[in-house]
C-alpha cells in the first residue's frame, strides 16, 4: 500500500523558481546565439559593402586567371523556390542569364545585386554585355555596365553591346531585361558604311536607336574629314539613318550646306527607294532630268530599277533592268531600253529617231545534265552614238549575243538549240541565227572491248555523228552569183539594193526576212590510227556530209536582158558530198649541245612533218541533179552551176579532186639552267613556239595543180612580248583581164612564179601582230580577284554595273603600275587591185604617282589614216573617304570632259562636286 507525505510550502517554492530559472538561461543562451550570427552576417555584408565602394579595391590590375567564374540562373525558377520573400509579379525574363568575370563574382543576396568583376561578360538570348565592371539588379530587373580608369586616367574595359551583330561600344550603359530599353551613354557603332556617335542614347524594344548631340560620317578616322552632325539622330537597325535639321561639316569646320532632315538607308540586304535623277543642259535637247526612277527590291533573289529621263525639247527614255540570283542554281541580270530622240534640222522641222537596246546574260551553276546559258547585247545600230554616255561603247563596234540550251545524254550524246547575233554598229551589218539545231553523238569504238584501250587498227576505228541545223537572217545582199540576175531583190521603191549599203534590220524587217536561209547538214567522220615501224602513224579517214534544204534553184537564161533568172522551187532537196583522207605523221628531233657554256646546255629543232592523201568526188554529173548548166552571157558561154549556190551549209563539190596535203611544223627550244645554280635541273625555253607551212597539190587537176601557200609562226620574246604572223602566198602569176566598167580584175595562169624568177609567189595577205601586257606579277592574282569581287557586286547593286562597263571606273591604288601595248599591221591585195592596210598602235595603263595620285590612260595611233585613235586621260586622287576624279577625253567627236569630287561610301553617293561637258552638251557644230 502505498502512502502521501504531505509537502511544505518552501520545497514548492524552491522547485518553482528552479523551474523558471532553467527556462531563462535556455532562453538566453538561445538569444545570445542568434544576436552574435547576425552581428557577423551583418559586419560581413557591411565589408563586401566597403570592398564594393572602394576605389582603390576597383583599381587592381593584378588579377588571377584561375579566379575565373561562370554562373548560369534561371530568375523564375530561384524567385518560385524561395519562399522566405513576399510574393512578387512573374518575371518577364524568357531565358536563361549567363554571366562569367575574370576576377571576381559577388552577391548582395539581401538586395538581389551580383557584381562582376574584371573581363565581365553577360549574356541574354541574343544580347550580350561586356565590360570591366557590370551590374545585375535582379530585383529591378536591371544590368549596368562601366569601365574603370588605368593609372593614367584612361578608361579600360568600357562597355561593348552586340544584339543581332549589331556592335555597339559606349562610355557606360543601363538595360532593362524586362522591358529590353536601355540607356547608353557616349555610343560609337557602325551601321552599313557610315559610322555614327551620339552623347546619349536611347534603345526601344524594337531595337531603335534615339541618339542625342549626334554625328554620322563614312570616315573611319578618330577625327573624320567630314561629318553630319544633328541634335537628334533616329537608327533603325538594317533600315536607315534618319536625321532631324542637320550641318555638313568638313575638317571639323561647319559648311552653309544643312538640310531639315535626312535619310540615310542602309542595309545588309536590298531595300526599295526612289533613285534620284541627274539634272543639266544638253545643248541639242535642252534641260533634262536622267537617270532617275526607282529601285525594287522584290525579295532576296530578285531586284528590279525603272529609270527613265527627260528632255525640254521632247525627247525621252526608259530604262528597265532586273536582276535575279538563286543559290546553286543560276544567276543572271537583264536591261531594255528605249530613247525617243528630237534632233532639231531647220527652225520647222525636227527628225524623230527610236533606239532600243537589250541586254541580258544568265550564268548558271553547273549541276545536272542541263545547262541554259544567256550573253545578249543587241540593239539598233545608233543605240551607242545617240544616247549611251559610257565611252567604252563608242570604241566598241562588234556586239555578239548568244542565247543557248545544251543537254547531255551522259556520255553518249549532246544537244544544243542556241540562237546567235552578231552586229556592228559601224558597218550596219547585222545577222541573226534563230535557232541553231545541233545534236551529236560522241565518238566511240564499235570495235573495242568494253573497258579496255584500244590496240591495232580494227580496234581503233571509230566513228561518230552530227547534224547541225540552222535558220539566218541578215541584212547583206551582196549576189553569191558569177552573172547578171534577171530578177534581183529590189528595195520598196523597185530599185535594186547596192551591195555596199545595208538596209536597217528593224525598219526593212519584212524585206530582210526575204534574205533568210535555212538549212541543215549531216556528218559522219570515221577513222583509225595504224603505227609502222614504232615512229610513223597512218590516220586514214572517210567523211560522209548530207545536205537538207527546203528549197533549191533553178536558172533560165533571158535574152531579152542577157541575164539569168533564177527562181526558187519550194521543196524538199538533199544533196550528199563524201571525201577519203589518209595522213603519215612522224617526229623529228635535231638537237645542239653547248657542254662548256655555264647556263646553256643546248638547243633542240622539233620537226613535224606531216603529208597526206585526199579524194572529193565530181558530183556535177546531171545523174545527180545537183548541178545545172546554163547559159551565162550573150557569147553563149555555158557553165555547171550548183542548184545550191551561195546556201548556207554548203554544197556537193563540182570537181573530182584527188590532193596531197602537206605540212611542215618547226619547234625550237633551248635547256638553260637557272642562274646561280650549277647543280639545280635545267628548264625548257621557247625560242620559237611555232613556225608552219601547209598547202596542197591536186594531181587530177589539168592546171594550177598548187593551192595557195600558208605560213603561220607564233612565239614569246623574252617572256613578255607575244608575235604572231600569218601569211598567205600564191604560187601562181596572174594577168589583168578587163571589167566592164574598165577596171582590171586577177586571172591566175598556169605560170609557178618561182619558175619565173618572181620569188616563193605573190602575197595576197599578211598580218602581225605583237602585244604586252606589262604589270607586277606579285599584283596580277589581286587584280583579278577584285574583278571577280566586282562582277559579284554587281548582281546585288546597280551602281557595280558603272565599273564593270567602264573598266577606268575603278582604280586599285596598291598595284604601282600597269601598261598595254599592242601593235597590228595587215595588208590585203589582189594583182592589179587597190591594196588595203591598217597599221595601228595602241597603249593603255595607268600609274601610280604618289600612294594617293593615280594616272590613267588610253590611246594610239593609226598610221594609215595618220591620226590618233580614241584617246582618254584619267587622274584621280585618293582623299581617304573621299576620291577626286577628273576624266577627259581631249580630241574627237567625243571631245569632254568630267570632274567628280565625291564619296566613296554608296550610301552616301549623291554627295559630291561635279563639273561636266559631255559630248552631248557640246554646241552643234563646234
Amino acid at each position: 500500500m502505498n502512502q502521501s507525505h504531505p509537502v511544505s510550502l518552501p520545497v514548492l517554492l524552491l522547485k518553482a523558481f528552479s523551474t523558471l530559472f532553467g527556462l531563462s538561461y535556455r532562453l538566453g543562451v538561445w538569444l545570445c546565439g542568434v544576436l552574435c550570427l547576425l552581428s557577423v552576417s551583418l559586419y560581413a555584408q557591411d565589408d563586401s559593402l566597403k570592398q564594393v565602394k572602394d576605389p582603390k579595391w576597383l583599381e587592381r590590375d593584378s588579377l588571377s586567371t584561375d579566379s575565373l567564374q561562370k554562373v548560369t540562373i534561371n530568375t523564375a525558377a530561384r524567385r518560385a523556390a524561395d519562399t522566405t520573400r513576399p510574393a512578387r509579379e512573374e518575371s518577364d525574363i524568357e531565358t536563361t542569364i549567363d554571366y562569367t568575370a575574370k576576377d571576381s563574382i559577388i552577391t548582395n543576396m539581401f538586395d538581389e545585386v551580383v557584381y562582376l568583376y574584371g573581363n565581365a561578360v553577360v549574356v541574354y538570348g541574343d544580347m550580350k554585355i561586356e565590360a570591366n565592371v557590370i551590374e545585375i539588379d535582379w530585383r529591378n530587373d536591371l544590368v549596368k555596365a562601366r569601365g574603370t580608369p588605368d593609372s593614367t586616367g584612361k578608361m579600360r574595359g568600357t562597355p561593348v553591346f552586340t544584339q543581332q551583330g549589331d556592335v555597339f561600344e559606349s562610355q557606360e550603359m543601363t538595360y532593362n531585361f524586362k522591358t529590353k530599353k536601355g540607356l547608353i551613354n557616349g555610343v560609337v557603332t557602325q551601321q552599313g558604311e557610315g559610322y555614327i556617335y551620339g552623347a546619349k542614347v536611347k534603345k526601344s524594344p524594337e531595337n531603335e536607336m534615339y541618339l542625342s548631340s549626334a554625328t554620322y560620317t563614312t570616315c573611319n578616322l578618330s577625327t573624320p574629314h567630314f561629318h553630319i552632325q544633328s541634335r537628334k539622330i533616329k537608327m533603325v537597325p538594317d533600315k536607315a539613318v534618319i536625321a532631324g535639321p542637320f550641318n555638313l561639316f568638313i575638317n571639323q569646320k561647319p559648311t552653309p550646306l544643312g538640310f531639315l532632315f535626312g535619310i540615310f538607308p542602309f542595309s545588309e540586304t536590298r531595300r526599295s527607294g526612289i533613285i534620284v535623277p541627274v539634272y543639266g543642259e544638253d545643248a541639242a535637247r535642252g534641260f533634262f532630268l536622267r537617270q532617275g526612277g526607282y529601285y525594287w527590291s522584290v525579295n532576296d533573289n530578285i531586284a528590279a530599277e525603272f529609270l527613265g529621263e527627260l528632255y525640254t525639247n521632247g525627247s525621252w527614255g526608259v530604262d528597265f533592268g532586273t536582276t535575279y540570283r538563286k543559290r546553286y542554281y543560276y544567276d543572271g541580270g537583264a536591261r531594255v531600253r528605249y530613247n525617243k530622240r528630237l534632233q532639231q534640222e531647220t527652225d520647222l522641222s525636227q527628225t524623230e529617231i527610236q533606239d532600243f537596246w537589250v541586254e541580258w546574260r544568265h550564268s548558271p551553276t553547273p549541276r545536272g545534265n542541263g545547262a541554259f546559258n544567256a550573253n545578249v547585247n543587241f540593239g539598233t545600230t545608233s543605240f551607242n552614238a545617240n544616247n549611251s554616255f559610257n565611252p567604252m561603247d563608242y570604241v566598241s563596234n562588234n556586239f555578239q549575243s548568244s542565247v543557248s540550251y545544251r543537254y547531255a545524254f551522259g556520255s553518249v550524246a549532246n544537244l544544243s538549240l542556241a540562237a546567235r547575233t552578231s552586229q556592228n554598229t559601224q558597218s550596219g551589218e547585222t545577222n541573226v541565227i534563230l535557232p541553231n539545231f545541233n545534236f551529236a553523238v560522241n565518238r566511240f569504238f564499235p570495235f573495242k572491248p568494253r573497258g579496255a584501250s584500244p590496240k591495232g587498227w580494227l580496234q581503233n576505228i571509230n566513228l561518230s555523228y552530227g547534224v547541225d541545223g540552222v535558220y539566218q537572217v541578215n541584212n547583206t545582199f551582196t549576189s553569191p552569183y558569177p552573172f547578171t540576175v534577171a530578177n534581183p531583190r529590189t528595195q520598196a521603191d523597185g530599185t535594186p539594193f547596192d551591195p555596199n549599203q545595208r538596209p536597217d534590220f528593224f525598219e526593212n524587217f519584212d524585206l530582210v526576212r526575204q534574205n533568210a536561209q535555212v538549212g541543215a547538214v549531216h556528218n559522219i567522220p570515221i577513222s583509225t590510227t595504224i603505227k609502222f615501224f614504232k615512229y610513223l602513224q597512218l590516220n586514214p579517214s572517210f567523211n560522209y556530209q548530207e545536205y537538207w534544204y527546203p528549197y533549191r534553184l533553178d536558172y533560165t537564161w533571158v535574152s531579152e536582158q542577157n541575164a539569168v533568172r533564177v527562181d526558187t522551187i519550194n521543196q524538199f532537196s538533199r544533196a550528199f558530198n563524201y571525201n577519203l583522207n589518209a595522213n603519215f605523221t612522224t617526229r623529228l628531233y635535231g638537237t645542239v649541245l653547248f657542254r662548256d657554256k655555264k647556263r646553256l646546255e643546248g638547243i633542240r629543232h622539233t620537226l613535224v612533218p606531216t603529208i597526206g592523201l585526199s579524194y572529193s568526188p565530181d558530183l556535177s554529173s546531171p545523174s545527180f541533179d545537183f548541178y545545172q548548166n546554163v547559159q551565162v552571157d550573150s557569147t553563149g558561154r555555158v557553165e555547171n552551176l550548183s542548184r545550191y549556190l551561195g546556201f548556207i551549209r554548203g554544197f556537193p563539190g563540182g570537181s573530182e579532186a584527188a590532193n596531197i596535203n602537206y605540212s611542215l611544223n618547226n619547234i625550237f627550244e633551248m635547256k638553260i639552267r637557272p642562274k646561280g645554280d650549277s647543280a639545280a635541273k635545267a628548264e625548257k625555253v621557247p625560242l620559237l613556239e611555232n613556225i608552219s607551212i601547209s598547202g596542197a597539190y591536186n594531181i587530177l587537176a589539168d592546171s594550177l595543180n598548187f593551192s595557195n601557200i600558208n605560213i603561220a609562226a607564233r612565239t614569246r620574246l623574252i617572256g613578255l612580248l607575244d608575235v604572231n604572223v600569218n601569211a598567205n602566198v600564191d604560187p601562181y602569176m596572174s594577168i589583168g583581164a578587163s571589167n566592164t566598167d574598165g577596171t582590171l580584175r586577177p586571172v591566175r595562169v598556169n605560170r609557178l612564179a618561182l619558175l619565173e624568177n618572181a620569188g616563193l609567189g605573190y602575197i595576197n595577205n599578211v598580218s602581225m601582230g605583237v602585244n604586252t601586257n606589262l604589270t607586277p606579277t606579285a599584283f596580277k592574282k589581286k587584280e583579278q580577284e577584285k574583278r571577280q569581287q566586282l562582277q559579284e557586286e554587281a548582281l546585288s547593286d546597280p551602281r557595280m554595273r558603272q565599273v564593270l562597263d567602264d573598266p577606268t571606273a575603278y582604280v586599285d591604288f596598291d598595284i604601282p603600275w600597269t601598261l598595254n601595248v599592242s601593235f597590228t599591221y595587215s595588208l590585203n591585195r589582189l594583182p592589179f587591185q587597190e591594196k588595203q592596210e591598217v597599221m595601228t598602235f595602241n597603249f593603255g595603263g595607268n600609274l601610280s604617282l604618289t600612294p594617293t595620285w593615280k594616272l590613267a590612260f588610253s590611246s594610239g595611233y593609226d598610221f594609215v589614216q595618220k591620226d590618233l585613235a580614241f584617246t582618254t586621260i584619267d587622274i584621280i586622287k585618293d582623299l581617304h573617304c573621299w576620291e577626286m576624279r577628273f576624266n577627259w577625253i581631249p580630241f574627237g567627236v567625243r571631245q569632254s570632259y568630267n570632274f567628280d569630287i565625291y564619296i566613296k561610301a554608296s550610301i552616301l553617293q549623291d554627295l559630291k562636286i561635279s563639273r561636266r561637258r559631255s559630248w552631248y552638251d557640246r554646241p552643234i557644230g563646234r
